[in-house]
């Protein structure tokens, strides 16, 4: 009998034994398993700061430049302009030299002896002769365009008087004025010198009027009552 007893107490501990194991493999495999459904973060080894490090945590804010404008592509680019120069327009004229004496006319056809050259020749321009004043000035408003020394006319004095007129004051010395000068009526330009291919006449400016680029009688320009 008491054989028995001891039979039926190893048989039940064996069942509880069995059962022990049975239930520890399944909480492992419970474990394993809520293990693998966790996912995993980059950063494992983060942790939480402590209480007093999160007092003096201070965030940084990244500075952000403003965003400037858009450019309008259809705007026109901005040139910087000078006002065109107002072109200088005589409107009246005087002789070059006050008190001055015509001595040789214009000629555009007749030709018209020459002592220098002993010979006849058109006479392209106007000569006057000083009676004491050696001043020469501009017969009109205007602007210098040239100054041309030792030609045969001597030096000559370009000035474009407005209108498509131009004088070419030919026979001048000591030139007070310079190209992109402008003058006024009556303005100083230089002294009667001498004009080469007529250096046999008397002492005299010649005056050659161009009107839109062609030979014109300066008596019809100066508008002189002969």
């Amino acid at each position: 009998m008491e054989k028995q007893v001891r039979k039926k107490q190893v048989h039940f501990k064996s069942y509880y034994m069995i059962v022990a194991a049975f239930l520890v493999a399944i909480g492992l495999i419970s474990y394993k398993i809520a293990n693998n459904a966790i996912p995993q973060t980059e950063n494992e080894n983060f942790s939480e700061p402590a209480e007093d490090e999160k007092d003096n945590f201070e965030f940084i804010v990244p500075e952000t430049k403003p965003e400037e404008p858009e450019e309008d592509a259809n705007k026109e680019e901005e040139i910087n302009t000078s006002p065109a120069d107002t072109p200088v327009i005589a409107e009246y004229f005087v002789l070059p030299i006050n008190g001055g004496e015509i001595i040789k006319e214009y000629s555009e056809t007749e030709l018209v002896y020459s002592k220098t050259y002993n010979d006849y020749r058109l006479h392209t321009g106007l000569d006057i002769k000083p009676n004491g004043n050696l001043t020469v000035n501009s017969c009109g408003d205007g602007k210098v365009t040239g100054i041309d020394g030792n030609t045969a006319y001597g030096t000559v004095v370009s000035v474009d008087h407005g209108g498509g007129v131009i004088i070419r004051y030919c026979g001048v010395e000591n030139v007070s004025v310079k190209v992109g000068d402008t003058l006024t009526a009556g303005q100083k330009i230089g002294t009667v010198g001498t004009v080469t291919c007529e250096l046999n006449d008397e002492s005299h400016i010649h005056l050659e009027c161009l009107k839109d680029g062609k030979p014109a009688s300066p008596v019809e320009i100066l508008n002189i009552n002969e």
